[in-house]
């Protein structure tokens, strides 16, 4: 998972000093710097997915660019993963999560999930209940 920034393709000139990397119909998609972007332009926060497994609730989060590359925009989803717990009790909690769940990435050797931002606390509650640890991650960092 790596860390996007999109904004309207009538802005393409004022990206000048930023490498567009995709576009999505009218989007650019570039590598987040700390250029500051004019207030009149909108901008999105995106998390492009490497080799992700998509749900069909992925077309509500995010969106398969031009190039092929899976987006989700960051201020829709949550991120975890499950680190620690007995493998039949992860495997009952994946089923609990599996009809929530928006995709999910194989990175690290570990399985990230991604899953619309106002479940955090099914997230949790199904943790407990199963004895599992997950760790969430902070995509704002």
């Amino acid at each position: 998972m790596q860390k996007r920034l999109g904004a309207e393709a009538a802005a393409k000139n004022l990206l000048f000093d930023n490498r567009i990397i995709d576009q999505d119909r009218e989007l650019l998609i570039f590598e987040p710097s700390t250029q500051l972007l004019p207030a009149n332009i909108e901008t999105y926060s995106l998390l492009e997915l490497n080799n992700p497994e998509l749900t069909d609730l992925f077309g509500d989060y995010g969106f398969i660019s031009e190039q092929g590359r899976a987006y989700l925009y960051q201020e829709t989803v949550i991120a975890f993963a499950v680190v620690d717990g007995d493998a039949t009790e992860i495997d009952m909690a994946l089923l609990q999560y599996e009809e929530y769940l928006i995709a999910k990435e194989h990175c690290n050797n570990e399985t990230i999930y991604f899953m619309d931002k106002t479940y955090e606390g099914l997230i949790k509650k199904v943790a407990a209940a199963y004895d599992i640890n997950i760790r969430i991650f902070d995509l704002d960092k």
